[in-house]
């Protein structure tokens, strides 16, 4: 049903909707489809929202990609799943050592949140472990 509704949505509204930001975090529909908990589902939302016009590269307020958003264990207990929309963002060549504010990189919150399905993943792409 999310899903289908987002869809008539983006065919009504693209591109505004599409890019419109949050305003507070600065954080666009790309970077809360990687929080919804059925990671098929967030798949699907992430890349409808990609084939829509959606930045995979635009940083929010933290200067944080939707990569930081998947890397992260936003939600209790959450510690696998999410390795679609990684290799969907990984694909089309998204910077994986880039820093945010806080002088992290996705790896860091990786390894904070004990995503060990995401680890391998990003060191297999050529992430620095110096940047950790």
């Amino acid at each position: 049903q999310l899903i289908e509704g987002a869809k008539d949505c983006f065919d009504k509204y693209t591109p505004e909707l599409v890019s419109r930001l949050e305003l507070q975090s600065r954080q666009p529909a790309l970077h809360f489809s990687a929080l919804i908990l059925d990671h098929d589902k967030a798949y699907e939302m992430m890349s409808m929202l990609i084939d829509a016009g959606a930045n995979p590269f635009y940083k929010d307020s933290y200067q944080q990609t939707v990569m930081f958003y998947v890397a992260e264990k936003v939600f209790p207990r959450i510690i696998v799943g999410k390795e679609k929309c990684f290799d969907l963002l990984a694909g089309l060549g998204i910077h994986l050592d880039d820093p945010d504010n806080f002088g992290q990189t996705p790896i860091y919150y990786v390894a904070r949140d004990n995503r060990l399905n995401i680890l391998p993943k990003l060191l297999g792409k050529g992430t620095k472990l110096a940047n950790f």
